[in-house]
């Protein structure tokens, strides 16, 4: 709608463009957009949504300008109902903050992603180095990028330390326990109870 209304008055060789011809050269690119859809958008009166947020929009800018301009949408709208006595959602003052170009204040600083001002490093172009090349299989290009394909070695054993399974077992002989449960009489296999 405000393209049209925009351009409608525009002339080009003498001749002005008007609606109808407006309106046809964006059906052909296929918005298809008639006249009378134009001519009914702009008698209708406005929403009541748009009535609403007209009268909220100044209130809006007030309120964030007496809080030193750091309330964000969550903030503003607990502002809106306190100070005010105004009902309205997080989304519309949301929406109506981004009508007005108001943001909060962040905290924190902010996290640099690229530094622009560092120079970049050149690679090669191989395309360069293979015009060197006068004939066939002179040269060669390699890829070194390491690739993963299977785990990891093993890390390597100390030889002096016992494993775990070599120090249980180590563990049990020397202290006669099975299992941890019950002393081994070192004179039969059968365990005994613990006095």
């Amino acid at each position: 709608m405000s393209f049209i209304e925009q351009n409608k008055e525009r002339a080009d060789r003498g001749r002005r463009w008007g609606v109808e011809s407006i309106c046809q050269v964006l059906c052909e690119q296929g918005i298809a957009i008639a006249p009378a859809t134009y001519y009914a958008a702009k008698s209708r009166t406005p929403s009541t949504r748009a009535v609403r947020d007209e009268q909220l929009k100044p209130v809006i800018a007030e309120v964030h300008e007496q809080n030193y301009g750091v309330y964000g949408a969550r903030k503003m709208q607990a502002a809106l109902r306190r100070e005010k006595g105004i009902e309205i959602g997080r989304d519309q003052t949301a929406r109506l903050m981004r009508e007005l170009d108001i943001k909060g204040v962040r905290r924190g600083k902010p996290k640099p992603t690229t530094s622009p001002t560092r120079p970049r490093r050149v690679r090669t172009t191989w395309s360069s180095v293979s015009s060197n090349a006068k004939r066939p299989d002179q040269l060669w290009v390699v890829d070194l990028t390491y690739i993963r394909t299977e785990l990891p070695p093993p890390a390597r054993r100390d030889p002096t330390r016992p494993t775990r399974r070599e120090g249980s077992r180590l563990l049990r002989s020397t202290t006669g326990t099975h299992r941890g449960r019950f002393p081994m009489n070192p004179a039969s296999t059968e365990p005994r109870a613990v006095q």
